[in-house]
């Protein structure tokens, strides 16, 4: 816990008043997401798996247990006993096509802003519980800000390529009251990121309801590189052994009673969304 003095210390680049205190955690873990898909990669092929990519799902059929990919003009047929979709907010659109079960997901994108400064904040993120805004140095030069607004998408290949003019006037009246020089920050575009979230917020992970040998791993709600290590391996030793663990049983698609319906609320977990 830090105190007025030492918070304010320790991120002086920011307005703070006598009446807050901040959280320091200095023994959280940052991943270099890229180098981890990298390594996945690597060790995937090294225990003779085969990788498909940029393919399209050309038909898929739970009778005979086959799936044709598509990648220009090849085109493979495989044969499957079992199938996870792991998709992300494409999940929906693949499992209403070929498989005929709607997961119970809103699909939305995530926006965030990009600041140009000459200001060094350092790469430790940083939250301001009032305004639900989190902001962390990228390098020298520029600084991410996000608060979780979101916009709501019918087809996640329609995200936007950046973010609401609305929500860049948001942020930036927002950070002009908490930085100490506001001058020397200037807005300099930014993007989005497309995510499903479920209607109570958690993670749907296991069996879909009715099938026998399709699985999936949907709404991590924009958490995925944090979650999907141990999720997978969950449900890979619940495909093999046919034992869920406890964390599966709480994330388990038939827990909304057969309910398909995009649910009316976006939890975003790191908002007041």
């Amino acid at each position: 816990m830090l105190s007025y003095d030492e918070l304010r210390s320790y991120i002086e680049w920011a307005l703070v008043s006598e009446d807050e205190v901040g959280i320091l955690t200095p023994d959280d873990g940052v991943v270099d997401v890229p180098h981890v898909l990298e390594t996945m990669r690597r060790r995937l092929l090294g225990l003779g798996a085969v990788i498909f990519e940029n393919s399209t799902i050309s038909h898929l059929s739970l009778r005979d247990g086959r799936i044709t990919l598509t990648n220009g003009s090849c085109e493979e047929t495989l044969a499957f006993s079992n199938i996870v979709l792991t998709a992300g907010a494409w999940n929906r659109s693949i499992s209403e096509r070929w498989i005929g079960y709607r997961p119970p997901v809103a699909i939305y994108a995530c926006q965030l802003m990009l600041m140009k400064t000459s200001v060094e904040l350092g790469a430790t993120p940083v939250y301001f519980e009032d305004s639900h805004i989190y902001i962390r140095g990228m390098g020298k030069s520029f600084v991410l800000v996000g608060n979780g607004r979101v916009v709501r998408l019918n087809d996640p290949s329609k995200c936007p390529a950046g973010p609401e003019p609305e929500y860049l006037l948001e942020m930036s009246e927002k950070l002009a009251q908490r930085l100490r020089h506001p001058e020397d920050y200037f807005p300099s575009g930014g993007w989005t990121g497309v995510c499903s979230s479920s209607a109570d917020g958690m993670p749907i992970v296991g069996r879909l309801p009715g099938l026998e040998n399709v699985y999936i791993v949907d709404a991590l709600d924009g958490y995925g590189i944090m979650r999907a290590p141990a999720l997978a391996q969950d449900l890979a030793t619940y495909i093999a052994v046919g034992k869920a663990t406890e964390a599966l049983k709480t994330f388990d698609p038939s827990r909304f009673g057969g309910v398909c319906s995009e649910p009316d609320k976006i939890i975003e977990l790191h908002s007041m969304s």
